[in-house]
């Protein structure tokens, strides 16, 4: 024992005396704390961007609940648009998306009077959309606008048929007659109906029925054809019309959610199993989880005030909790750290 201990001696002398041997320096726990706070502060201030959360009260829900079930039975699908200019995008992306060689194209559009700001920026955006179209062979396209039958009178709506003429199909646009409408609810459904039934269809590829419109349908007795009734005609001899419906904002800027406190304690943070959060009200809401490149990886609807997520499967890094209201008006988020 005594040999080893003159050895270690030694040992340590020659490492202090020779200066090609590195001496490390202890580190003392107060600077191993800093140095683990400063990496915890620098991940927590990471900007890590989210996609946006749609503020549904700038649109009816009425509106969104007709035209999701028209898309949702007809194999179609449902876009919203805020305002004008997401309107062209909106039906440029379901030309794109949808689309194809030998198709049949309708627009069905609501004319009335709210509609107004939305049609004119559809007839200044023609060489958008018509340069979408024309990446795919041999299209047909229709225009039906509509308004309010049992207020407009004979003028309630506008057809026409199928052309691949460009020309006239921008003259057919542009040519538009506007309706007053009368109440909120308008003839969506009698004009699709009428659509199917007058219209020149001859596509056994696919058949699209692009609907623009801010306000629901009319029904039954207001009405002569029913939602159901217009699904049960999408189904006819065994062509299959799809529906793509484009829900059109309240006109105005584009109101996003309100930041709040929704979130009131998330803990432990970091954390390594189960992470807890304190939620401001026994309400409903929506959970989004992020990674740090802002990809969603986990979302759930939740009704209570306290939550709890497992994390042991996720990868170390940070993440951001998105809390919202199910209709978009509030929104609150916070990062956590996930260290094992």
């Amino acid at each position: 024992m005594k040999q080893f201990i003159i050895i270690l001696i030694a040992a340590l002398s020659i490492a202090a005396c020779n200066p090609e041997i590195e001496q490390v320096p202890l580190v003392k726990a107060d600077d191993f704390r800093d140095s683990l706070l400063t990496k915890m502060d620098s991940l927590i201030l990471k900007d890590i961007k989210l996609p946006q959360i749609r503020n549904f009260l700038q649109f009816d829900s009425a509106t969104i609940s007709v035209f999701q079930t028209l898309a949702d039975s007809t194999n179609g699908k449902m876009y919203l648009a805020e305002n004008a200019s997401l309107v062209v995008q909106s039906v440029i992306e379901i030309i794109e998306n949808h689309g194809g060689d030998d198709i049949d194209l309708c627009f069905l559009i609501d004319k009335t009077g709210s509609m107004t700001d939305d049609i004119f920026m559809l007839q200044n955006s023609m060489d958008l959309i018509f340069s979408a179209i024309k990446k795919y062979k041999n299209v047909n396209v229709a225009l039906v606008y509509y308004g309010d039958k049992n207020v407009d009178g004979a003028s309630w709506i506008d057809i026409n048929d199928f052309s691949k003429d460009f020309n006239k199909l921008e003259s057919n646009f542009k040519k538009v007659r506007y309706s007053g409408g009368g109440d909120t609810p308008e003839s969506m459904t009698d004009g699709a109906h009428k659509a199917i039934e007058s219209l020149s269809w001859s596509s056994n590829v696919k058949r699209i029925m692009l609907v623009l419109g801010d306000a629901p349908s009319l029904e039954p007795p207001l009405a002569k054809y029913s939602i159901k009734d217009i699904i049960a005609q999408a189904r006819l001899n065994n062509i299959q019309s799809n529906y793509y419906p484009v829900v059109v904002g309240f006109a105005g800027e584009i109101v996003g959610p309100v930041k709040t406190e929704l979130i009131e304690n998330i803990y432990p943070n970091p954390v390594s199993s189960i992470l807890n959060v304190v939620l401001a009200n026994e309400e409903e809401y929506n959970l989004e989880i992020f990674n740090g490149s802002g990809v969603l990886i986990k979302t759930e609807k939740f009704k209570g005030v306290k939550y709890q997520q497992d994390v042991s499967e996720m990868a170390d890094g940070v993440y951001v909790l998105r809390v919202s209201k199910p209709d978009g008006s509030l929104v609150d988020s916070q990062k956590f750290v996930v260290k094992k």
